[in-house]
């Protein structure tokens, strides 16, 4: 039987019958909605409630602070080839999107 995450939640005789229901499904190995098909007395979602206040560490993590690794990526260095109207345009990585917008407009209307 697992330990309970946060003891203090157990109000009454309901949180310790969800707590046997919640312990029976662990038991079983199956996924919740595995376990969930075979029973009449509780919902799916009646059980994923029930599991987040009665053991929120195990739902939401220890608490325990993430920790972040750097990583270094490197933007595509070709650059790509516009055509409007008869005239090529080459853009290069980091363009100005805004900029390259306008300039469209202007030489689709240029005839």
């Amino acid at each position: 039987m697992s330990e309970l995450a946060n003891p203090s939640a157990i109000h009454d005789e309901k949180d310790a019958r969800w707590i046997e229901i919640i312990e029976q499904w662990k038991d079983s190995g199956m996924t919740m909605s595995e376990w969930i098909r075979g029973q009449d007395e509780v919902t799916y979602y009646q059980l994923v409630n029930a599991r987040r206040r009665l053991y929120p560490e195990e739902v939401y993590g220890t608490g325990k602070p993430n920790t972040w690794s750097a990583i270094t990526m490197e933007l595509p260095s070709s650059s790509m080839n516009v055509h409007v109207n008869g005239l090529y345009i080459e853009v290069p990585p980091g363009f100005d999107r805004t900029l390259l917008l306008e300039i469209v407009e202007v030489l689709k209307d240029a005839n």
